[in-house]
């Protein structure tokens, strides 16, 4: 088991370094993944009626991380003009990010560049490889979930936060 277990940390090394390689021109991974969680939060609570922008607690949240890494690639991110803080119109102590025109242009450009990235890598490994990679890594993600789950429970067998 501890030569699986050691085969697993260098293949999760090696995507990274491989997908880290990949990134674009423009944006680093995080700063994409932060881009894509505040427009899906956004279009949330638009369908919701709701017209205000995205807490950077809901960008944590979603991109489950802490609120000082998320804080810091919004900066980033103001830095570049593609996100602006809002300050709410109820609670002047509430703070919004919404994606600046130009954060939605050079987000539409980098989902295009990775969906090509991901068309080529799916041409190479063929269809039936890719369902069944995908098909192994959800597999493998809802055992880590169980996982966790065991862990979290208490000494006397109960969930202690169900």
């Amino acid at each position: 088991m501890e030569k699986q277990y050691d085969e697993f940390i260098k293949l999760i090394h090696a995507f990274k370094r491989t997908t880290s390689k990949a990134k674009s021109h423009s944006l680093a991974q995080a700063e994409f993944m932060t881009l894509i969680a505040i427009q899906h939060l956004g279009m949330s609570k638009k369908k919701k009626g709701m017209d205000e922008g995205v807490k950077v607690s809901e960008i944590s949240e979603q991109l489950e991380t802490s609120k000082p890494d998320v804080s810091k690639k919004i900066r980033s991110l103001e830095q570049k003009e593609l996100v602006k803080r809002c300050e709410s119109k109820q609670d002047k102590r509430v703070t919004y990010i919404e994606i600046t025109e130009k954060g939605n242009e050079v987000l539409l450009t980098n989902k295009k560049e990775a969906e090509q990235f991901l068309t080529n890598v799916l041409k190479r490994m063929g269809e039936a490889d890719m369902m069944e990679f995908m098909r192994l890594c959800q597999r493998m993600r809802e055992a880590m979930e169980e996982e966790i789950k065991e862990l979290k429970k208490g000494k006397d067998g109960y969930e202690e936060n169900p």
